[in-house]
């Protein structure tokens, strides 16, 4: 999995939570345009994006996720503090695959991960 960080913070507490999904493994990078050449250098089977990006917007990362050939594919989940749907739909439209809200539910980001990485089969 690939994890792109907008703040020191947020990639400390990903990181965490993190050691909950094992034995997937986590990348992260610190900025969209990192994590976008990450996304093609590597094979990930999930793109974890924050909605608040220090280089790119983040909506414009999931649009040149999609378009890029090996991330095309690939799921992608954003992370935010958005809680109207109108932000939800935005990332949805661009191809985003799910929204997740801060603070989290931890059972309901275990359920969205697991479902995700269920329906995506890998190239």
């Amino acid at each position: 999995m690939l994890y792109v960080s907008g703040t020191a913070d947020s990639r400390v507490m990903f990181t965490r939570m993190a050691r909950r999904w094992r034995p997937l493994k986590l990348l992260v990078a610190d900025g969209g345009e990192l994590g976008l050449r990450l996304s093609q250098e590597r094979r990930v089977r999930l793109v974890a994006v924050d909605a608040e990006l220090p280089d790119v917007d983040a909506v414009d990362l999931v649009i040149r996720l999609r378009r890029a050939p090996r991330s095309a594919s690939v799921p992608v989940l954003v992370i935010g503090h958005a809680t109207s749907p109108k932000e939800h739909a935005r990332f949805m439209w661009v191809g985003a695959n799910a929204y997740v809200t801060r603070p989290f539910d931890m059972a309901a980001v275990d359920r969205t991960l697991h479902h995700l990485l269920a329906s995506h089969v890998a190239p």
